[in-house]
């Protein structure tokens, strides 16, 4: 996919970026085959900006990945931190082991700030649920806000 349907305020990528737009399952998974046929490929990251924002897309690819690798090619994407579990669980089978997510920040002003519209207690279900289905993650901060205090961010990297 290209650009992302969320409208953080601290993006630093143009207004036509922000148009979400994506390629058809059928062109990834050539895409997919050709790389594990021209170069021996064994796993696969995506990185595009989310690659989860398509609920149903993300249902279509996943269950693709498991009827043509049985869930036995390991790839890993970018994500918001507020999937469902039931989105988790089949991102496993599909041979899903790792998800990178901006967290940005989980103190309620500031991310108001920002309008990154992620709930604290959405984002911390997220990492239990990617902890207890075994999908490693990888967590992005921001720090600097203007009058951020060290306890706030000290609620961050906590």
């Amino acid at each position: 996919s290209r650009g992302c349907p969320y409208y953080c305020k601290f993006c630093s990528k143009p207004a036509y970026f922000k148009n979400y737009r994506t390629v058809s399952i059928d062109k990834v998974f050539e895409e997919i085959h050709n790389l594990i046929d021209e170069f021996g490929a064994k796993s696969i990251s995506f990185r595009e900006d989310n690659f989860t924002a398509d609920k149903g897309r993300l249902r279509i690819f996943c269950q693709r990945m498991i009827d043509e690798f049985n869930g036995e090619f390991f790839w890993e994407c970018e994500s918001r931190a507020d999937m469902p579990t039931e989105l988790l669980e089949l991102m496993y089978r599909a041979g899903c082991r790792g998800i990178w997510c901006g967290v940005e920040t989980i103190v309620p002003k500031w991310s108001k700030w920002i309008n990154k519209q992620l709930e604290r207690s959405s984002v911390e279900k997220f990492y239990k649920d990617c902890f207890n289905i075994g999908i490693k993650t990888g967590a992005l901060f921001m720090f600097g806000f203007p009058d951020q205090t060290m306890s706030e961010i000290e609620e961050d990297i906590n």
